[in-house]
């Protein structure tokens, strides 16, 4: 029995095979690129003795599914514009990708698209357009249409979701990403997993990011990009362990340094921010000896960059080492003027020994981007309250807020919000519970539990609307 079923798979094969030998090399490539064989495809076209337009344009993307761009792009060099097919387009836009030719590439996507409006064109014409970053160019509608072309492909929804959020429209942007959630599959491809985390990142969900990046491809470059993102979510652990084998992977290789010193920066931020929070004890010391090996990586290394160097001022400060880290400090602001850490820590050192026109002096910079101006503004109410003055301190974070409104910063308005609502609460108790509201509204638990120890909120505890915005139980 088992042998006369061996003997007719075999003459099944042989006759299979037979048909398939004796068939036109166009219909057997035809046949094989229908059953995904690309390769088999790709060899049968080429034994064909002529080949119409559209099968040179399909052999080009076959070969290119093979890594053989040179050969892709001589056929489809010699195809008569006037006889591009969608699929023609689409390989010769792929192929200006390669290239590092995008505006090249969304040209030749958006030709194609005018010759049959399929699937994989509209997606290409989305995330070239996304990539192109140009003015004016409607990478929202074009986005619209790849998810309306191709709504079962998660890198439809993951272009929408990029493109809704530079828009500015963040509800469409997560409903969009929830969507690329979906189709994604389970397991995802790896690099789908890692777009999603990027494109998570990009609307400042870092929690999404990190649980997205890592299921992602792992390489180097996304392993340093999903530990920042588990680092910004409070996911610590998670982080080093992305990080530190980059670290040890260029030690081992007796790499130069500067190729691990982007996890380093990142590792040492971390141990400085780690240590900073902690009180005198046995965790503060493992946290401080976390913070001294990364500090060690930069000794001699030149180039630093400003984020670096305000590191490692800050680390000079945790060492009790003042006069080293505002040497750091002073460095950073040269290199970067307009960044706002270097100038904050400076003016706190300075403030701390008396220096307060020095402190003043330091957060002034007209040339900085709105958002860090403001930030710097924060800190100067701030400096100013602690000496004493909290009119003029009331005057700066009124201006800041209404900066923060004008440039549409949550974050930002949060934090000037909570301030003000500190310096008012004394004086006019229903503004600063009204601000008080607006901080704990966008800035959630942090703000809640620096309200419930700060002094001067005081005067608002008795009040019953205090304790509704903070969501305790009524007095």
């Amino acid at each position: 029995m088992r042998a006369s079923a061996s003997y007719e798979r075999l003459v099944s094969a042989l006759l299979l095979a037979l048909a398939l030998t004796g068939c036109d090399p166009v219909e057997r490539g035809d046949d094989a690129w229908t059953e995904g064989d690309v390769e088999a495809a790709a060899a049968a076209w080429a034994e064909a003795e002529a080949l119409d337009a559209a099968h040179q344009q399909r052999l080009a993307r076959a070969l290119y599914k093979l890594d053989r761009a040179d050969e892709a792009r001589a056929i489809i060099d010699a195809v008569p514009g006037a006889e591009r097919t969608a699929e023609g387009h689409l390989v010769a836009g792929l192929l200006a990708i390669q290239g590092g030719r995008l505006d090249v590439a969304l040209a030749a996507f958006e030709e194609g698209m005018v010759v049959e409006a399929t699937p994989e064109l509209a997606v290409n014409v989305c995330t070239a357009r996304l990539a192109l970053q140009s003015p004016g160019a409607p990478s929202l509608e074009a986005c619209q249409k790849a998810v309306e072309l191709a709504p079962l492909d998660p890198s439809a929804y993951l272009g929408l979701a990029r493109a809704a959020n530079r828009e500015g429209l963040s509800d469409a942007a997560v409903e969009a990403l929830y969507a690329a959630t979906r189709h994604a599959g389970e397991p995802p491809e790896e690099a789908v997993a890692f777009y999603l985390g990027e494109v998570w990142a990009e609307t400042g969900d870092y929690n999404q990011a990190c649980q997205w990046a890592v299921r992602g491809d792992d390489v180097p470059a996304n392993r340093l990009s999903a530990g920042r993102w588990c680092a910004a979510a409070g996911y610590i652990d998670r982080a080093r362990e992305l990080l530190e084998p980059l670290t040890e992977a260029a030690a081992a290789a007796a790499a130069a340094p500067a190729e691990s010193l982007p996890a380093s920066a990142l590792l040492l931020t971390m141990a400085v921010d780690e240590a900073s929070a902690m009180e005198e004890g046995p965790a503060r010391e493992l946290a401080m000896a976390r913070a001294r090996r990364w500090s060690r990586r930069f000794q001699g290394v030149e180039g630093l960059g400003a984020g670096v160097r305000t590191d490692l001022g800050r680390m000079a400060k945790l060492e009790g080492e003042l006069d080293e880290a505002e040497r750091w400090w002073r460095g950073a602001i040269e290199l970067a003027p307009g960044e706002p850490a270097p100038r904050m820590n400076l003016a706190r050192t300075l403030e701390a020994r008396g220096a307060l026109d020095d402190a003043r002096a330091a957060l002034e910079h007209s040339a900085a981007a709105p958002l860090n101006a403001l930030a710097l503004g924060v800190e100067l109410a701030r400096i100013e309250l602690r000496a004493g003055e909290r009119e003029t301190s009331a005057e700066i974070a009124a201006a800041v807020l209404d900066g923060c409104d004008e440039l549409g910063s949550a974050e930002c308005a949060a934090t000037a919000a909570y301030l003000l609502a500190r310096l008012t609460a004394d004086t006019d108790a229903e503004a600063a519970l009204d601000l008080l509201a607006r901080a704990v509204g966008m800035g959630g638990d942090p703000y809640i539990q620096a309200a419930v120890r700060e002094p001067d909120l005081e005067p608002l505890r008795a009040l019953v609307r205090y304790h509704e915005i903070m969501g305790f139980p009524n007095p």
